[in-house]
């Protein structure tokens, strides 16, 4: 009897282990644009999180405040790290958090989000 159910209570203990490995570890990121100036921009932003088969891996959310200059990711932090996050928006020309981007990087933004 004593053997049942330490033999239950094992199995229940090395499930709840097993599940706790396939749980999110959502965050959001606060990232700082100073040259997201119109929506234009914030646009840009938004679409380098999108791939053709869908979002970005670990990216669950991505919102732009134009007037605020800021951007808020939400994501899996067991998916993606925030340098990547920052280098993402870097990559397209913009600074993101004072990451800066390279110049043919910037250059290549429109007018209006230099």
């Amino acid at each position: 009897m004593k053997t049942g159910i330490l033999t239950i209570f094992a199995c229940l203990l090395l499930l709840s282990f097993s599940t706790a490995c396939f749980r999110k570890n959502v965050q959001t990121l606060e990232v700082q644009v100073p040259a997201m100036h119109t929506e234009a921009c914030a646009a840009l932003i938004k679409n380098a999180f999108a791939m053709p088969e869908g979002a970005m891996e670990g990216i669950l959310q991505v919102e732009t405040d134009v007037a605020s200059k800021k951007v808020y990711v939400t994501y899996d932090s067991r998916k993606i790290a925030i340098k990547n996050i920052e280098y993402t928006i870097c990559h397209l020309g913009f600074e993101a958090n004072g990451q800066l981007p390279r110049p043919e990087e910037k250059n290549s933004l429109p007018e209006a989000c230099r």
